[in-house]
């Protein structure tokens, strides 16, 4: 079991390295709305994970595997990225007001978790990535369950450790992004979506 917990540790510290679209997504609404708005969006990204790693252990897998399914599910992955890419630059950031600072109201709290699940989950490398790496847990520790939970497990607690701690720098970061700044943050974000997603839409389509 140690050793599940280990290896765990250690991808999961792995994945903090990575750069990738999520990343843009949480800097950016830690710097434009806070800390608790970005915990929101990033509880919803570790909720969407946990679907993923659900759906591969129970033979997801199996599905994404078909080409007929998986282009168009790649496709579609794309463009929803590039339009979240396109709304981010063209959207503008909301002035902070005295009743936004005492807290985030309720349906904008469930506007940003829904937001974090639908974008994460529509970005094909995800899904593809738990299902490499639920196939790896089985395989290397025999379907022997508990050890399998401790690995996925670790993996999912860890990196969403070190997502707190990119918010919070972030947001502590954020009053060097004031005015201008703020909405350059905003352009760098949405053109890092964009060509992430026309990236994705480029291999599907040349595979």
């Amino acid at each position: 079991m140690f050793d599940a917990l280990i290896q765990g540790l250690f991808l999961g510290l792995v994945l903090t390295v990575f750069v990738g679209p999520v990343f843009f997504m949480l800097v950016q609404t830690s710097v434009s709305q806070g800390i608790k708005a970005a915990l929101i969006l990033d509880a919803g990204i570790v909720l969407s994970d946990i679907s993923c790693i659900v759906f591969s252990y129970f033979g997801m897998a199996q599905v994404l595997e078909n080409p007929s399914y998986r282009i168009p599910f790649g496709i579609a992955g794309g463009v929803i990225m590039v339009g979240y890419g396109v709304y981010t630059m063209i959207s503008k950031a909301k002035k902070p007001t005295a009743s936004s600072l005492k807290g985030i109201s309720k349906a904008h709290g469930v506007k940003l978790f829904v937001k974090g699940f639908v974008f994460n989950t529509s970005v094909p490398s995800v899904i593809f990535f738990w299902i490499g790496t639920v196939s790896l847990a089985i395989a290397q520790f025999k379907n022997e369950k508990l050890k399998v939970i401790i690995f996925l497990s670790t993996v999912v607690m860890t990196y969403f450790a070190f997502d707190i701690l990119k918010i919070y720098l972030a947001s502590k970061a954020k009053k060097f992004f004031s005015g201008e700044k703020q909405h350059v943050v905003k352009r760098i974000a949405g053109i890092a979506l964009i060509i992430f997603g026309a990236v994705i839409i480029y291999k599907v389509i040349m595979k």
